[in-house]
């Protein structure tokens, strides 16, 4: 009787990295059958992706900017462990029985250390122009965290946004974060998810009158070099990064932006990537309703943006799920929960003093 085991090659070119070689070993003895049960889970607070495995267990360990992954096997077990900047790690196990399974994912949770749950709310500076003056206002505002809310948004914006809620500080490359769509497809909800989620590591700016923020040297600079002076001082965990949210900016954005509003395009792009961002621990959101087409090429081209992500309607599958009814055309998020009956309850928290709305 012949082998039953499937044949197995990898091929490598110049493209190539360390991590194209783990991930197939980690997955081999799954794909032959000989560990046919397998589990995914996700952990939170690793420091080290080596302390969640059995000690003496590691056969491949590969440390890269963003991500650390190591290898662990044992006799009938399989452990891949993919530790992201921020403490998230993804773990994939295998074994060759339900039991020794169980046993191996309930060892991996056990060496996981106890997370504090994340407050609901998130600090926001609102900064604005006075006169001759700039000024900041502190506030709590709710935050949802992003696993409560990520299903409310289509698949693709829902992969984007969940990515980088996983990531810590950028290593380099663009730093400005371009969302577009329609009103009410949960662009700011999700801002403020993202904001909770990066709160370790970056506090968020809101800019009041991005027109005046962009339009005037003296608040441009506040901004950028004076926001350090609202840190306290004595505390050294402090998020040393910023991220400075610019929403509605469709005037800002626009083909025609530079002819219509002089230079302030330009000092955007500049904070985000040019000679002003440069040694700035800085990101730049903005958002726009307008579609990607519209935008000024210069906001686009490649490499400019960190992430540029299009929050469509849902798909009429997508809706239909969340209404848990069909849905007979595609819809915004504001829409489904119109439907749903939630705007009382949502308009009620915002006059509260919540940020409920999806817009």
């Amino acid at each position: 009787m012949g082998s039953t085991e499937l044949p197995l090659r990898l091929t490598l070119d110049s493209g190539d990295d360390y991590g194209d070689v783990i991930v197939p070993l980690a997955y081999t003895r799954f794909v032959t059958g000989e560990e046919p049960f397998a589990e995914d889970i996700s952990v939170s607070g690793v420091a080290r992706a080596a302390d969640i495995v059995p000690l003496g267990t590691v056969v491949r360990q590969l440390t890269e900017t963003h991500m650390e992954r190591v290898l662990a096997q044992a006799d009938g077990w399989t452990v891949l462990v993919k530790r992201f900047r921020n403490g998230r790690a993804d773990v994939t196990v295998s074994a060759t029985t339900s039991e020794l399974l169980a046993k191996i994912v309930a060892e991996v949770r056990a060496r996981c250390p106890v997370v504090e749950p994340q407050p609901e709310a998130i600090h926001v500076e609102f900064w604005y122009a006075d006169g001759n003056c700039q000024r900041s206002i502190r506030r709590e505002l709710d935050a949802p965290a992003w696993g409560s809310v990520a299903a409310h948004y289509a698949s693709g914006a829902r992969a984007k946004v969940g990515a980088l809620a996983g990531m810590g500080p950028p290593a380099g490359g663009g730093r400005l974060l371009l969302w577009h769509g329609p009103p009410g497809t949960g662009k700011t909800t999700a801002i403020r998810s993202l904001a909770r989620e990066w709160a370790g590591w970056c506090r968020t700016f809101f800019i009041v009158d991005p027109e005046a923020f962009l339009g005037e040297a003296r608040y441009l600079m506040s901004v950028l070099l004076g926001a350090d002076d609202h840190c306290d001082e004595d505390d050294d965990d402090a998020p040393t990064w910023r991220l400075i949210v610019i929403e509605d900016a469709d005037e800002l954005l626009r083909a025609d932006a530079k002819r219509a509003t002089g230079q302030s395009l330009s000092r955007l792009l500049n904070v985000a990537d040019g000679f002003t961002g440069r040694g700035l621990r800085t990101l730049v959101m903005i958002t726009t309703n307008e579609p990607l087409g519209r935008l000024h090429p210069a906001v686009v081209r490649p490499g400019r943006c960190l992430a540029e992500i299009e929050f469509p309607p849902l798909s009429r599958s997508e809706a239909s799920a969340l209404l848990g009814q069909p849905a007979t055309r595609e819809l915004t998020l504001a829409e489904v929960f119109e439907r749903r009956g939630d705007v009382t309850r949502l308009a009620s928290r915002a006059a509260d003093g919540g940020t409920g709305q999806y817009l």
